[in-house]
């Protein structure tokens, strides 16, 4: 008999808080398929799928490589890919980033950012915290996520070590002369740092020609607007409300409970990625988020909610839709927490009877 969610053991092992080595760049994974990706003041949150590399997909009896059937070249030591429904970090007005790609070997776990105006890359190899990072000796980590020692050459996968230089900001870059991630001077020293910050101090002092005529004129007082209140989660730890990712209050991770999710893929021009995800959030309420838009409904639905699923038979794994057409160009996935168990399935392995349950989950949820 077909195992029951067989990729659930993979969520288990990517779960956990991953970071950087300078810490400018967390990834918070949950058993439960949620994902928390931020750098700086950008923020990603989504649910995520998780596939073992060289896997493959059976779809109208054919097999299929892995990744909806699309073109995939893995990286060196890579074990498992992380493919997410939302892949644009945000801070909140702008979209800042755009994730490439995420994917997990050797015990690390490997992110490549592009910046959303210039296109730059952004690459970062994590290490799950709690573990003890091993840095290269000359600050170097490989293309393949070797982090040392190194000699001329990767002792992993032969490259040549090239001279690389690593901002202050986290960017990595190679031959630059200002860091195009923040325009930090790759040679900038401390002292040239300090005499620009003891400038700015010069100007800014009382007494300066500046600060006289910045008192000639007196500016209109300033009007404080209270900035509206993001609904997040209740932080299990010190009960601090609507908290994201990482608690302000305490410091402890928030990682949220996702009972259902619905996304699809469109392979357009740029590619379209939709969400819609529901999370616990109290005895009565539960917190749904609309591609980022959020609002609170009653946990009431969770039982018809239910009832669409086992409809469709979206719970009995050896199911398959035998009206099910191969589907080109895009993909729908539905989501579920069953018990202790998060299942996870699609159209390429369960056929329409997803579909069928997505529409109906949809009107559910927008009606709550």
């Amino acid at each position: 008999m077909q195992v029951q969610n067989p990729q659930y053991k993979f969520y288990k092992k990517l779960a956990g808080t991953w970071k950087s080595n300078d810490s400018s760049c967390i990834v918070t994974l949950n058993e439960y398929a949620h994902l928390d990706i931020t750098y700086g003041n950008a923020r990603l949150d989504s649910s995520y799928s998780v596939l073992e590399t060289g896997a493959t997909l059976m779809v109208n009896n054919m097999l299929l490589p892995g990744f909806m059937g699309m073109s995939y070249e893995p990286h060196p030591g890579e074990e498992l890919k992380v493919q997410m429904n939302n892949n644009s970090l945000s801070d909140g007005t702008r979209n800042l980033y755009v994730v490439n790609c995420l994917w997990y070997g050797n015990e690390k776990l490997n992110i490549e950012l592009a910046d959303s105006t210039g296109g730059q890359k952004i690459t970062f190899v994590l290490t799950r915290e709690g573990t003890e990072a091993t840095p290269a000796a000359t600050g170097y980590v490989c293309e393949c996520g070797y982090a040392g020692p190194f000699g001329k050459f990767c002792p992993n996968c032969g490259r040549a070590v090239e001279e690389e230089y690593t901002c202050q900001c986290g960017y990595r870059s190679k031959g630059v002369k200002f860091c195009p991630n923040c325009g930090h001077p790759t040679g900038q020293s401390a002292a040239s740092d300090s005499t620009q910050e003891a400038a700015a101090a010069a100007t800014a002092a009382p007494g300066s020609s500046q600060d006289s005529a910045m008192t000639t004129e007196p500016s209109a007082p300033s009007v404080s607007e209270e900035p509206e209140e993001k609904l997040g989660w209740k932080c299990s730890r010190c009960g601090a409300e609507n908290q994201e990712g990482k608690c302000s209050a305490c410091g402890s991770a928030v990682n949220p409970v996702v009972l259902f999710s619905i996304s699809t893929y469109m392979s357009t021009n740029p590619p379209v990625n939709t969400y819609t995800n529901v999370y616990e959030y109290s005895d009565t309420q539960l917190l749904l988020d609309c591609n980022g838009k959020r609002r609170l409904i009653s946990t009431d639905v969770i039982e018809p909610a239910m009832a669409i699923i086992r409809k469709n038979r979206l719970d009995d794994p050896d199911f398959k839709d035998p009206s099910a057409m191969g589907i080109m160009g895009g993909s729908v996935s539905v989501g579920f927490k069953d018990g202790d168990k998060y299942i996870q399935t699609s159209l390429q392995t369960q056929g329409f009877a997803v579909t069928n349950a997505q529409n109906e989950l949809m009107g559910l949820f927008n009606k709550a």
